[in-house]
């Protein structure tokens, strides 16, 4: 849904078992947000960068800044690969690596995208 005065999406998935047996979920994606960018026509090389939050004992809140291209998720030549960065994190302690949010931004044209999950358990993004 978008909200106008906030200029922003609020994503929800919801998971509903119509089967006869109880089934486990183990992990449910829920967006994607490669090719973000609307503003170029090709994948906007050494242009966007991802903005993730490191999190540990003392150190809370530890900026990790780097373009696309250093996590190798830039599309090959052939075209057809799927390349993913996934970090999040297992058990109860919810900031145990990670901050459950991110941010991309097209430095050319000063725009940023984000995402944050409300979780208080597991999560990966």
């Amino acid at each position: 849904m978008f909200a106008q005065d906030h200029q922003s999406f609020v994503h929800i998935l919801e998971l509903l078992n119509t089967g006869e047996k109880p089934v486990r979920l183990e992990q449910a994606s829920s967006f994607c947000l490669n090719y973000i960018t609307p503003f170029e026509t090709d994948d906007a090389p050494m242009q966007v960068k991802l903005h993730r939050f490191r999190s540990r004992l003392s150190g809370e809140g530890a900026l990790e800044s780097r373009f696309l291209e250093s996590l190798d998720l830039e599309r090959s030549w052939l075209g057809f690969n799927m390349c993913v960065e996934r970090f999040g994190n297992a058990g109860t302690m919810t900031l145990n690596g990670w901050h459950p949010s991110l941010a991309l931004e097209d430095i050319k044209h000063n725009v940023f995208w984000g995402a944050r999950l409300g979780v208080t358990g597991s999560w990966q993004m």
